[in-house]
């Protein structure tokens, strides 16, 4: 991942049933709809590793987040808050936290800001890191870790 980007995760104080959202999908997307979205795929690849200005882009959504946005107003809102400020926010799995994939730890900032001036209620804030050094294996009988 591009050293410049900084998750964020915001997580409200209520829970939604993960069979719930999803049984709000529709059977049948309209093919545009799922084209846009596989577009998205390898977008937010190039997002993710090179440019992270392309992630608003490249987080754009047209299969799940408004199929589940009536079950979910207050994430709702403050996503749509969140993605009018500039921010690439989506709704993480099936919801109700968000995902903001800010393009640096100050801007990252700014999103909670936006987001607490968008909600009716508090949210959780999780400012996390990315292990940029790939994976890691620990031998424990040589009592040393190799990278990949």
């Amino acid at each position: 991942m591009h050293r410049g980007v900084a998750p964020l995760v915001l997580v409200p104080s209520y829970t939604m049933s993960t069979a719930l959202a999803r049984s709000l999908q529709p059977a049948h997307v309209p093919r545009e709809d799922a084209v846009f979205n596989v577009s998205r795929s390898a977008l937010l690849i190039a997002a993710l590793t090179q440019s992270p200005e392309l992630l608003l882009d490249a987080t754009a959504d047209r299969l799940h987040q408004d199929y589940r946005a009536e079950a979910m107003p207050e994430t709702s809102r403050v996503l749509r808050a969140l993605r009018e400020a500039g921010f690439a926010a989506v709704v993480s799995g099936a919801g109700p936290s968000l995902l903001v994939l800010a393009d640096g730890p100050g801007r990252r900032q700014e999103a909670a800001a936006v987001a607490d001036a968008a909600s009716d209620t508090p949210w959780e804030q999780l400012m996390l890191a990315v292990d940029v050094r790939g994976g890691r294996v620990w031998n424990r009988a040589e009592g040393s870790t190799s990278h990949s």
